[in-house]
């Protein structure tokens, strides 16, 4: 298990949702509430995978890192 990649803290969950356009479920709370609710359908486990998938740690920086220091 690796934490900085298995686990999305709750700061960087909010900011992969507001900074990119996620296909959410009809039924998501993020969606039906207008944004006032984190994500809790597929659209941002899927896109932190394919955040991890680039993720090659060369530049020392934890994944959630970059979202971090916005």
């Amino acid at each position: 298990m690796n934490l900085d990649l298995d686990f999305i803290d709750y700061p960087t969950a909010w900011e992969i949702v507001d900074t990119y356009k996620l296909k959410h479920d009809k039924r998501c709370s993020f969606r039906v509430t207008g944004g006032a609710f984190l994500c809790d359908c597929d659209a941002l486990p899927l896109k932190w995978a394919v955040l991890k998938e680039r993720h090659d740690g060369k530049d020392g920086l934890s994944l959630a890192e970059p979202y971090l220091n916005r």
